[in-house]
């Protein structure tokens, strides 16, 4: 009876979860492009690209259990407005490669600082800026610490070291530091529950393979009201398209609806084709839940904060490590050769204090934060930095909608992002 309770409850806190992660799979824009960067010795990210590539480039993470097609509809936008956009999967992720090494160390915060370095480098040259950072959920962790290890001008010995990007926005996703003082808060920590419930050995994964045929009807119907909010049709087993009125979107046959013609004059159907295979695309998503090793990276993020691999710089691989990061390494790591990860961190951390990932001051890279009023998983309190760590914050924006605020009121978002962009590109290039 517990387990099934249990059950129950987390597909209904994960319905509209799993649904974004089916959403990614929903259309295959032609102009986009498929590549493979190498961004450390075991690991290589998948990425998708749009636009020129000679165009300024804008760089979009992210979030759990997304992947680089989750940008889609954005990328697409942002292109059309000369900028060269790169999604990627995070490493573990999608298509991207699953280290084989260092466990959850892994996942630690200067690992995926050193990922997105990688691709600055690869897509900006050594000395070059993306024009925009963008990261939601999980990669708007990864933005928060990109930004305070590579966020800021350097004037040590009068030379002005370029900074990563020219701005940056974070969506729904709290700064470590101010989630750290709120995590143990009765509110916040109801509704994290599941970062607990991840920490779990072995359970989480076996979880989420045997629920995947629950998500995959759950999803169904939610998932066809997305594709009717971006102004697109469904299609029925057969292939057929299929269209109804509005008196008939509340009939029970959840396979015959269509959406209404967009009246934005920049709609989604512009972009996007106008048929969508539901059945196809959620098989994509079905298919990704049936990868145990998968599920298993994706969930080791999570462990990896509460081992302390996300810990400040000059705190990590210490070996004055909390009960909780002890057992936490134990167990997640208990099967390299009986290692818990301290030892072989400790010896490593006083290299990583020399890094290009240590942790600076003050950010001073223009940074603007996005956030769903109505997280269930997010107190809007989070939706705040610090003191001191921002120099440069260009405001907090909040929208009627929730965790995922980007797919709720994606035109609203993509707006945002093409203001912001352009704002502090135009400016310099007039400086």
């Amino acid at each position: 009876v517990f387990l099934h309770t249990l059950e129950l409850r987390l597909n209904l806190q994960f319905i509209f979860c799993c649904l974004l992660f089916a959403c990614h799979h929903c259309y295959v824009l032609s102009n986009s492009k498929e590549a493979y960067v190498k961004v450390a010795d075991d690991v290589f990210l998948h990425t998708l690209e749009y636009g020129d590539p000679a165009a300024p480039v804008i760089l979009m993470l992210h979030g759990f259990p997304d992947l680089s097609l989750s940008w889609q509809y954005h990328a697409q936008r942002l292109a059309e407005e000369g900028y060269f956009v790169v999604t990627p999967d995070l490493r573990g992720f999608g298509s991207s490669s699953i280290p084989t090494e260092g466990k959850l160390e892994a996942y630690s915060r200067q690992s995926l600082v050193s990922d997105i370095d990688a691709l600055r480098n690869h897509y900006c040259g050594a000395d070059g800026s993306f024009a925009l950072l963008c990261g939601h959920d999980w990669g708007g962790l990864v933005v928060w610490g990109v930004l305070e290890a590579l966020g800021r001008h350097d004037h040590d010995h009068g030379a002005k070291k370029k900074i990563i990007a020219k701005s940056a926005v974070v969506i729904n996703a709290p700064h470590p530091r101010v989630f750290s003082n709120y995590i143990y808060t009765l509110k916040q920590a109801v509704k994290s529950w599941y970062i607990f419930f991840f920490q779990l050995y072995w359970f989480p994964e076996f979880f989420l393979y045997r629920t995947q045929n629950l998500y995959y009807s759950a999803t169904k119907v939610e998932y066809q009201l997305f594709v009717q909010s971006l102004g697109l049709s469904t299609v029925t087993n057969s292939g057929e398209p299929t269209k109804c009125s509005d008196e008939t979107n509340n009939n029970d046959d959840e396979s015959t609806c269509v959406a209404p013609a967009a009246t934005t004059t920049r709609d989604a159907s512009r972009m996007m084709p106008s048929i969508i295979d539901v059945e196809a695309n959620l098989a994509v998503f079905k298919r990704a839940l049936t990868d145990r090793d998968r599920i298993h990276a994706m969930l080791s993020y999570y462990r990896a904060i509460t081992a302390g691999f996300w810990s400040e710089p000059s705190d990590y691989g210490k070996s004055e490590l909390s009960l909780v990061n002890r057992v936490i390494r134990w167990l997640h790591n208990n099967n390299n050769n009986g290692d818990t990860g301290g030892s072989e961190a400790s010896s490593r951390s006083s290299e990583r204090q020399n890094d290009s990932t240590t942790i600076s001051s003050s950010v001073s890279i223009p940074t603007m934060i996005l956030w769903g009023k109505k997280d269930r998983f997010l107190g809007e309190e989070l939706a705040s930095a610090p003191d001191g760590v921002l120099e440069n914050h260009q405001g907090t924006k909040f929208f009627d909608a929730g965790h995922w605020v980007h797919w709720e009121k994606p035109r609203e978002v993509v707006e945002e992002l093409i203001k912001f962009a352009n704002a502090h590109n135009n400016k310099e290039k007039e400086e």
